[in-house]
């Protein structure tokens, strides 16, 4: 069996597993009637480790690993078997979402999550819009746009993670998103009073009374295209782990969509089926705050490939975050 591995720091968020560790892994998955013949990683993601596994005869598949739960943030916890709740909320864009075929949360043969999953053709959607012209890029937002709406399309019944949603109040969901990231960040300032304001403009926030499936991580990066079409026709989505019952706007797609107004980016509107609208008003402001400080705790994710942040880097996310809560005061 041929094995590829990629060099990490030792405290990396995706820590490396040996070879027969990650073989006696895959064999578990796929079965012993099958031969793995290779297992290659990729490079793809922030947070789990994923492994292409070609096998002797049928299709390729992708292995990803978990952290182990000593690795995860608070407000990251047990991801995968999120993930793993929200593949049968996803039946209407099933043409693009990869099949689980195997999961194993026991911990029986290693202390992670993992679970194996069919291969989706194309390459991440950055790497195609490089080689693309920018006037294609509309096509894709297009496309992003009308999945997401999709998605937003799903109906709940209470808030908060797929699964864990125990919330029966939006404002108490996102309460409880940010003392849990006050907690990761070990924060006596900003953060801490950031999760009291959300609490005292929770009635704001309690408007939103429909829970809606948001897919929390669906931006370019986590779409599939086929490099060979001139439209940069998407050909899968991935790593819906953070999906959760919620308000539409506070979607990252939605967050990045509203930036950079008048480029390629309108197309989204379109293929979502509304107008864009300037985001305005408390719960924008909450959701910002609530963006920026998932930046931040990917900032100092420790072994992060980017390498470590400026002192710059974390100012400025320190002093947006502090801008927000002075605006959510003075309400």
């Amino acid at each position: 069996m041929r094995y590829q591995s990629i060099d990490r720091a030792d405290d990396a968020c995706q820590r490396a597993l040996d070879a027969e560790l990650v073989e006696h892994v895959c064999r578990r998955a796929v079965g012993a009637d099958h031969q793995v013949e290779a297992i290659t990683e990729l490079p793809w993601g922030t947070y789990n480790n994923a492994y292409r596994v070609d096998l002797r005869a049928g299709p390729p598949m992708v292995l990803r690993i978990a952290p182990e739960r000593a690795r995860q943030y608070r407000v990251e916890a047990e991801l995968m078997r999120n993930e793993y709740a929200v593949a049968p909320y996803l039946a209407g864009i099933s043409e693009l979402v990869p099949r689980i075929h195997f999961a194993d949360f026991t911990h029986q043969m290693i202390d992670r999550d993992y679970l194996l999953q069919s291969f989706l053709p194309g390459v991440p959607a950055p790497e195609a819009m490089g080689q693309s012209a920018r006037p294609r890029w509309a096509s894709l937002f297009h496309q992003i746009g009308t999945i997401t709406r999709s998605i937003h399309e799903v109906a709940g019944r209470a808030f908060g993670p797929v699964a864990n949603a125990r919330f029966t109040s939006w404002g108490a969901a996102v309460v409880a998103h940010f003392r849990s990231v006050a907690e990761d960040l070990q924060d006596t300032g900003h953060v801490r009073d950031l999760a009291d304001e959300a609490e005292r403009l929770s009635d704001v926030l309690d408007e939103i009374t429909e829970p809606r499936l948001l897919h929390g991580d669906g931006w370019t990066v986590n779409f599939l295209v086929d490099p060979g079409s001139d439209e940069l026709t998407v050909t899968g989505l991935c790593d819906w782990d953070r999906a959760e019952w919620g308000d539409p706007l506070a979607d990252w797609a939605i967050q990045r969509a509203l930036l950079r107004p008048g480029t390629e980016r309108e197309a989204f509107w379109i293929g979502y089926g509304q107008p864009r609208t300037v985001a305005s008003g408390i719960r924008q402001e909450i959701y910002r705050a609530r963006h920026l400080l998932g930046l931040r705790l990917d900032l100092i994710r420790p072994g992060r490939s980017s390498g470590a942040p400026t002192d710059d880097e974390i100012a400025t996310n320190d002093q947006e975050v502090g801008e927000i809560l002075d605006r959510l005061r003075s309400t």
